[in-house]
């Protein structure tokens, strides 16, 4: 905004490649909570691109019911990741 470029110590030409709270916003976890919320707004199947999710600890246990029944992979990321950084 016109006002955070007024407190940025930036020269004509510069880029900026980081956004405040962008990490917050990008967090795997947070993510999973935003579009859980959006998709009980949305008509059903509107966010049928979005695999299914559990939110670990929280749902560690649904998550485990679901391991012992199912023979498919699952891809497990970190919550904390290197935020672009790695």
């Amino acid at each position: 905004s016109a006002d955070l470029s007024k407190r940025l110590p930036l020269s004509p030409g510069s880029w900026i490649s980081r956004y405040l709270a962008a990490p917050d916003v990008c967090d795997k976890g947070n993510f999973a909570r935003m579009l859980r919320t959006a998709q009980d707004l949305c008509s059903d199947g509107y966010f049928s691109f979005s695999p299914q999710t559990w939110i670990l600890p929280e749902e560690l246990q649904e998550f485990r019911a679901v391991l012992e029944k199912s023979k498919s992979t699952f891809i497990v990321k970190p919550e904390d990741g290197s935020q672009g950084d790695g």
